[in-house]
């Protein structure tokens, strides 16, 4: 989507001068004491190569807090993208969606996975772009609102590689991102604990 000082091109050409790509996913990761217990978190990675990576923290920012959600063509052609996207996946990986789905069956922590990456998450992307202009005001609400909840400083981790004579300049652009993130609101999050059970497929 456009940004605050790019438009969504722009943004993509920047990105892929400067970065290797970036690249944002959600993930669940299981307790080692009780599988059925889990985290989900949000992942964002990148890299780049040299002095870049000013340039580099500089995008993510962009990216990540001045995102402008408003334009209703440009997401509706973005879940038509993801939608292709998974149906490609399909064929590829099908083993791993039928694991996947097995799985939600009797896992907590697979069962999240499938809402957001599996068969579940496919069936409700199809259902919203069925119905997409009668809630186009409502997805664009709910973007918005994820994006304020996710990108904060609440539970934060940061993970860097570089080498060794450019690791405290690295340090220190990292650090200057990190003062730019925006504080918490003082939101108490709830787990979502699902009704397992074998359904008719």
């Amino acid at each position: 989507v456009n940004t605050k000082k790019y438009t969504y091109s722009e943004l993509n050409n920047e990105i892929n001068i400067y970065t290797s790509g970036i690249s944002t996913s959600p993930a669940v990761f299981k307790k080692k004491a009780d599988p059925q217990e889990y985290e989900p978190r949000f992942q964002v990675s990148t890299s780049a190569m040299g002095d870049y990576y000013g340039k580099m923290t500089e995008l993510m920012e962009e990216m990540l807090f001045h995102s402008d959600f408003s334009d209703g063509k440009r997401l509706r052609e973005i879940f038509m993208m993801l939608r292709s996207d998974m149906e490609t996946g399909f064929d590829y990986h099908g083993h791993e969606l039928v694991m996947r789905r097995v799985g939600s069956f009797f896992s907590q922590a697979n069962r999240y996975q499938e809402e957001l990456s599996g068969v579940e998450f496919y069936d409700h992307l199809n259902n919203l772009l069925k119905n997409f202009d009668e809630r186009i005001e409502e997805v664009k609400a709910g973007i918005q609102r994820a994006a304020q909840l996710i990108f904060t400083t609440q539970d934060l981790v940061v993970a860097i590689t570089t080498e060794q004579e450019r690791q405290a300049s690295v340090k220190q652009t990292v650090v200057d991102f990190l003062v730019e993130i925006p504080k918490a609101d003082s939101v108490v999050s709830e787990k979502v604990k699902f009704i397992l059970a074998k359904r008719q497929e």
